[in-house]
C-alpha cells in the first residue's frame, strides 16, 4: 500500500481537527525467537496545534511511538493517520515523502551539518521542500536568530544550535514536530528559549508538537500530558493552565 494524503492540512483549520490519530496500534519487534511488544493497542487522538509532552520511563514505548507517527516505522497492527495522510501499509517511498512534506525532526543532539551556516542549514531543507532563501531567514528569525544566520554551528552556542534545528525543522510548515528530548543536553536558561520557540511553534504556525522527555517539569507549559508505561497510553492528562517556558524550572 502506498501513502495516500485523504486532504491537504489547511491552514485555517478549526481548532480541535484532529492532526494525529492512532488506533488500535501495535508494534512489535522480533530479537531471536521472543517478541518484544513494543505498543499494544494504542488508541491516540491529537488535535492540529497542541502542544504535547510525552512521558514515561525507558522502554515504555515513546521512541517507538514517535517512530510510527514520524513515518519511520510502520505499525504491526492498527491505523495511522497524520494531517489527513493515512499512512497504514505505505511503502518506503511514500514514507519518505510524507517525511519530507509534512514530519518536522527536533532530537537531543542537533544534527547540523558544520561547514554550513545556521541560514545555509535551513536553507538546505527549504529547497529539498521547493521553497526558497526568504522562507528560510523567516524560519531563522521565528526562532530568534536572523543576526546569528551567517555564523557557523562551532560559532553558536548549544541553545542557539538547537534554535537552527528548529527552524530548519519548521521551514516546510510540517503539520506535526517531533522533539526528542530537545533540552537534554542544555542547561536551564538555553532549555528555556528552546522551549520557547517550540511552544511558539504551536501557537503561531498550528503544527502540532509531540514532545518526548524525562523532564517532567517541561510537563507543567504543556496543553496536554501523556504518561506511557509498558507500550499503553497509561494517562492521559489535560492542562488547563499551561505555563510559559521562562517558568519551567528545574
Amino acid at each position: 500500500m502506498t501513502y495516500v494524503p485523504k486532504h491537504e492540512l489547511r491552514a485555517d483549520a478549526e481548532a480541535g481537527d484532529p492532526s494525529v490519530r492512532l488506533s488500535a496500534v501495535t508494534k512489535s519487534y522480533q530479537t531471536g525467537e521472543v517478541a518484544v511488544l513494543a505498543l499494544r493497542g494504542l488508541n491516540l487522538t491529537v488535535p492540529q496545534g497542541q502542544f504535547v509532552v510525552i512521558l514515561g520511563p525507558s522502554g515504555s514505548g515513546k521512541t517507538t511511538l514517535m517512530n510510527v507517527i514520524g513515518g519511520i516505522e510502520n505499525p504491526s497492527t492498527g491505523e495511522v493517520i497524520v494531517a489527513g495522510a493515512d499512512l497504514t501499509g505505505s511503502d518506503d517511498a511514500s514514507l519518505t515523502e510524507y517525511r519530507r512534506q509534512q514530519v518536522g525532526f527536533v532530537f537531543q543532539f542537533f544534527n547540523l551539518i558544520p561547514t554550513l551556516t545556521a541560514f545555509e542549514n535551513v536553507a538546505l531543507v527549504a529547497e529539498l521542500v521547493g521553497l526558497g532563501e526568504s522562507e528560510a531567514q523567516a524560519a531563522l528569525a521565528e526562532v530568534g536568530l536572523a543576526d546569528r544566520a551567517d555564523h557557523f554551528p562551532s560559532a553558536l552556542s548549544g541553545g542557539e544550535q538547537q534554535r537552527v534545528a528548529i527552524a530548519r525543522a519548521l521551514v516546510k510548515r510540517p503539520a506535526v514536530l517531533l522533539a526528542d528530548e530537545p533540552t537534554g543536553s542544555l542547561d536551564l536558561e538555553t532549555g528555556r528559549q528552546v522551549l520557547a520557540a517550540l511552544r511558539r511553534a504551536a501557537d503561531d504556525t498550528g503544527c502540532t508538537v509531540l514532545l518526548v522527555t524525562h523532564n517532567r517539569a517541561i510537563a507543567d507549559m504543556a496543553d496536554r500530558v501523556l504518561h506511557l508505561g509498558s507500550g499503553e497510553l497509561e494517562g492521559d492528562v489535560t492542562n488547563p493552565h499551561p505555563v510559559a517556558a521562562s517558568e519551567v524550572s528545574w
